[in-house]
């Protein structure tokens, strides 16, 4: 093989260096709500943040995790907090109502991640005040302890006010709510058989028996898909959520032991995260 058969051949195999030998792997789900692979928390720090989400989750079946890390290693912030997220599954399912605090102490970086659910309540604008005001100040001068503490029960306060905002409702909304729900009904139930009526009427008049139905048909089945896809998404899971949960993957940590659970109980239900959060450093 001459020498440039070899340099084309080392170049190639090189670009898979980074993804097989140095990219940052995810853990496999842990069982507790703190988990501090740098050793940057307390023991008693850990116990006491842990047994506040452990209680924050039995009262309002949000789940916020802590996760701290030694480095990045040149992974993006963003990018891995997404697939940490959705690879424990932090949340549950159908409300998608998880947050993660990560932090990476050798990059001095910090982010929490929003899950979809609790975007409305813990918006990127609050994650970044939270960030700015209770965490990176304490994390500037060493208090980790505080930092973490503080930085929890921000979001805590935050999303519990949300939830039971959410639960009120008033009489006036109320009798809005039931005038959209009919205009809904009226408008995915009733008007698209008339519509598909009149395709039909419509395919006969111009194409004849059968050919005319038969087009009509088609051009309802294309346009009944196209409405149930609409209709998922007004009503709930949509379409393109269904395997939303499953996107990432990832292997456990390949080298080293890692402590620092603090209460198991943490399952996680399959929250789904689309980028909702913020970030800073300290």
């Amino acid at each position: 093989m001459d020498f440039k058969k070899k340099i084309l051949l080392i170049s190639f195999f090189s670009i898979f260096l980074p993804l097989n030998g140095f990219a940052l792997t995810i853990p496999a789900k842990p069982g507790g709500y703190v988990n501090d692979y740098a050793g940057l928390l307390s023991k008693e720090a850990t116990y006491q943040i842990a047994g506040n989400l452990r209680a924050y989750e039995n009262e309002t079946s949000n789940q916020i995790i802590v996760a701290i890390f030694k480095s990045l290693e040149g992974e993006s912030l963003e990018d891995f907090s997404v697939k940490l997220a959705t690879k424990w599954k932090v949340g549950t399912k159908n409300k998608d109502n998880g947050v993660l605090l990560i932090i990476f102490k050798d990059e001095k970086k910090v982010r929490i991640e929003v899950g979809y659910g609790l975007e409305g309540a813990l918006t990127d604008a609050t994650s970044s005040e939270i960030i700015r005001n209770q965490i990176v100040p304490n994390f500037k001068t060493g208090n980790f302890d505080k930092g973490i503490s503080d930085g929890v029960s921000a979001i805590i306060n935050v999303t519990k006010s949300e939830y039971k905002a959410s639960a009120k409702k008033t009489t006036t909304q109320a009798s809005d709510t039931q005038g959209m729900l009919a205009f809904l009904l009226l408008l995915f139930f009733i008007l698209p058989i008339i519509a598909y009526i009149a395709l039909i009427v419509i395919g006969i008049s111009f194409l004849g028996f059968p050919v005319g139905l038969i087009a009509a048909l088609g051009i309802i089945a294309v346009l009944e898909f196209v409405r149930r896809i609409l209709s998922k998404s007004l009503f709930g899971e949509t379409f393109f959520n269904s395997g939303r949960g499953g996107w990432y993957g990832g292997s456990g940590f390949g080298g080293g032991s890692f402590g620092g659970g603090g209460f198991s109980g943490f399952s996680g239900g399959g929250g789904s995260f689309g980028g909702g959060g913020s970030s800073g450093n300290w």
